[in-house]
Parts: structure tokens; sequence; C-alpha cells
């Protein structure tokens, strides 16, 4: 990882949207990881520390909800640097609102998903 850019790891299941990210990210000048999945995800923070942590709520396996659990127990820190995307509002009831940055709506705009990721990487 190149020092002086900002770190993020995007955590999406589904591969065009996980790319499409990557490339807004990358083009804003943030150095951009991805995983495919919560198992992953956690893999890598065992070894690689992020500033911002894009955090997609419905995956198999082990989803958002799990993932942001076991955070809590393991990098509570990481928590404040997370912001939850999904297209399932219901499913946000079963999130600590006061423990992640915040919440994306899918489908959100570019200029959405930077000014979230600015801000939180601003912390």
């Amino acid at each position: 990882m190149t020092d002086d850019l900002i770190s993020v790891l995007v955590i999406e299941d589904e591969p065009l949207s996980r790319k499409l990210i990557f490339h807004m990210l990358r083009e804003a000048g943030y150095h951009v990881e991805v995983s495919a999945d919560g198992n992953d995800a956690l893999e890598r923070l065992k070894k690689e520390q992020f500033a911002v942590l894009l955090l997609d709520l419905k995956m198999p396996r082990l989803d958002g909800i799990m993932v942001t659990e076991q955070l809590g127990r393991t990098h509570p820190e990481l928590l404040a640097r997370t912001i939850i995307m999904t297209a399932f509002p219901d499913f946000l009831k079963e999130i600590d609102h006061d423990a992640i940055f915040g919440v994306l709506k899918k489908p959100f705009t570019p200029d959405t998903l930077l000014s979230a990721v600015e801000r939180c990487a601003a912390l």
C-alpha cells in the first residue's frame, strides 16, 4: 500500500458493483482493495489496515450484519469507519447505527459515494 493514499476496503459480493466502486474510488485517488465476501474481508483486516470500510449488507455466507458484529468484538475502532451499503433498508434495524459511520442506500450516485468516503476518511 502506498503511504500517501487513503486506503479503502470494498466488501461487496456483486462483481459489477464491486468493479464500479473500485474504479470510482481509484480514479478519485484512493488506494482500493476489494473483498467478495465477509470472510475474506475479516481475514484481510487481520493483516492490513484501512481508513474506510465500504460494507455491503446483504451477502451470502457472512453478511454485513455478521461482519459488523465480528468487528465489534475484534476491531471496534473500525466500526466508526464503516459505511454500510444496502438496497434492503429493512435490514438496517439490525445494525448499531451509533457504532458505524453511516449508510449509503443503493443505488447511490458517484458523488454520494465519494462524499461519504471523503467525510469518513477525514475522521
